[in-house]
Parts: C-alpha cells; sequence; structure tokens
C-alpha cells in the first residue's frame, strides 16, 4: 500500500510534490517547535524545584555527617549511572544500524559521546568542589 502512495505522488508534477514536500516540511517544524517550547517548559519548571550537586554537595560538608555524604556520592554515581546506560544504548543502536545506514551510526556515536559527557557532570571533581567550599567556610 505504501508503495502504490508512492508512486501515486511521484507520479505527479514537480510542482506539486514541492508545494507538498513544503508543507510538511513546515507542519514537522510547527509541531517540532510546540513540542520543544512544552517540554523546555517542564524541563525548567522541573530543574527550579530541585537541588543542584553543588548546592547538596555544600550541605553534605557543612553538616560533617558522614551519612549524609555517603548519601550524596551514592546519588552522583546514580545519576551518572542513568546517563551510562543511556550512551550505552545510544552505542548499540548505532554500532547495528551503523551498516544499514551510515547516518544513524554516527547519530547512535554522537549520542553515545554527549551522555558520557553528561555523565561526566555529574560526578563532580571533588578536590575542586572541596577547596571551594572550604574557602566559603572559612
Amino acid at each position: 500500500m505504501e508503495t502504490g502512495i508512492i508512486q501515486e505522488i511521484l507520479s505527479w508534477p514537480a510542482i506539486i510534490q514541492g508545494a507538498l514536500g513544503s508543507a510538511l516540511f513546515s507542519l514537522i517544524i510547527i509541531i517540532g517547535g510546540y513540542i520543544t517550547k512544552l517540554s523546555l517548559s517542564r524541563i525548567k519548571k522541573h530543574k527550579n524545584d530541585m537541588l543542584s550537586i553543588d548546592e547538596i554537595l555544600k550541605d553534605a560538608i557543612q553538616t560533617q555527617d558522614i551519612t549524609y555524604m555517603k548519601f550524596y556520592f551514592l546519588g552522583t554515581i546514580y545519576a551518572s549511572l542513568h546517563y551510562i546506560i543511556k550512551a550505552f544504548l545510544f552505542l548499540v543502536i548505532g554500532f547495528f544500524l551503523n551498516d544499514f545506514i551510515p547516518v544513524f551510526g554516527f547519530i547512535g556515536y554522537l549520542g553515545g559521546f554527549i551522555y558520557l559527557l553528561l555523565a561526566l557532570n555529574h560526578l563532580p571533581d571533588l578536590d575542586t568542589k572541596l577547596e571551594k567550599y572550604d574557602k566559603d567556610k572559612k
């Protein structure tokens, strides 16, 4: 059935095919913009409600509670693991799709690299953070 529709569209004049392609492209842009705006507003709202990792580390250092510090480190590892799993999925999908469509392989590898960088962002450089909060404490 799909090949019938595609063959029918290909039999139309080029000007109509171009208009149809332009209409489809503009529809995708409009819907994509709406979805992006909605997603970003929800993420921003959620991000404002959460404490940042730096604030949690500052609290852990100031309270001198070893249990709280262990909880902090476990939380950062958990947050990083979330991104590492996403990176692994992107890399595996990119590896398998690379044989069929090379662009999907590149996208998978790039997505995996980005998620690995996000995982690294959740694991703070503890020496630098401790020095910073020791200076703030004095």
